[in-house]
């Protein structure tokens, strides 16, 4: 059942409720509190080690962000408004006058359900801002992701291609590039979901997570293979993509690029710990600057 949401703390919620979100309309799932698994033991080194962590109650959203809801925030000024920009890199964005999204031209004549895509960290964490919530954080994520039992994918620890978006290996291991040009729909993949009813979470477009990518602690190898973490901010995307293959959209697999880069593969979704109404005067107000 979806409902429609007025003033809701977080933890007065059941697992997997949804909820409408005022600010941009969209749905969003009820994560509750509690210990999970984070990270893994095999594979990547820079996803390890596995280790436990605790998480407060949240809400993420269902679905990934689409052209659709981007194109509210556009309508809106969002990218004439400074202060959804307060980044060091947003600010010379903003300053700039690069007042649309890269590509917004191709992307607004596309099907509006499509996942947002070339999106900038500056970008997703600009719109979140403006819809009254943030990018989740990476154990926000990752909890939403794999449940609370250690799975690899977001439905088990098998791999179904049916049930994400990503190359074929068959086609990765040939040097060969997806079939068709874009990502899919943000209500792709039902059988995917996770065990909160969180769509697409494995494939489809990389996913920015809020703040800087580190070294898991107990990390035998930190900084190894990345050392300009120590001194650069390099946000981090989780998931995986339509343009690589299933070895990237496990639940633990991270990768990272500057603030300031997008690509055709990179979206993102929000998440909040509270959902204000409209007239709280919590909730940031539209107005333009």
């Amino acid at each position: 059942m979806i409902v429609l949401a007025s003033i809701r703390v977080a933890a007065d919620d059941p697992p997997g409720v949804e909820i409408i979100h005022p600010g941009d309309g969209s749905v969003m799932v009820f994560v509750p509190a509690g210990e999970f698994i984070m990270g893994t033991d095999t594979g990547w080194a820079e996803a390890g080690p596995r280790h436990t962590m605790d998480v407060q109650g949240f809400y993420i959203d269902k679905y990934e962000v689409s052209i659709d809801q981007f194109r509210k925030f556009v309508e809106d000024n969002g990218y004439k408004t400074a202060r959804f920009w307060k980044t060091q890199q947003g600010e010379l964005h903003y300053k700039r006058k690069f007042f649309q999204p890269l590509q917004w031209k191709k992307l607004e004549k596309m099907d509006g359900s499509t996942a947002m895509h070339y999106v900038r960290y500056i970008d997703a964490l600009a719109y979140c801002k403006w819809a009254g919530k943030t990018l989740p954080t990476l154990v926000q994520w990752e909890k939403a992701a794999r449940g609370t039992n250690g799975r690899m994918y977001p439905w088990g620890n098998e791999w179904n291609p049916d049930y994400a978006r990503v190359l074929p290996n068959d086609r990765f291991q040939q040097g060969l590039g997806p079939e068709r040009a874009t990502p899919e729909s943000v209500f792709a993949y039902p059988e995917g979901e996770s065990p909160y009813g969180v769509r697409q979470m494995s494939g489809n477009v990389w996913e920015w997570v809020l703040g800087s990518m580190k070294a898991y602690p107990e990390n035998q190898h930190p900084y190894r293979f990345y050392p300009s973490f120590k001194t650069v901010f390099l946000p981090e995307l989780r998931g995986g993509s339509w343009t690589l293959d299933s070895r990237f959209a496990t639940t633990t697999f991270r990768t990272f690029n500057y603030e300031q880069v997008g690509n055709r593969s990179y979206g993102f979704r929000c998440a909040c710990e509270d959902v204000p109404d409209r007239e709280s005067p919590d909730f940031p107000e539209f107005e333009q600057e």
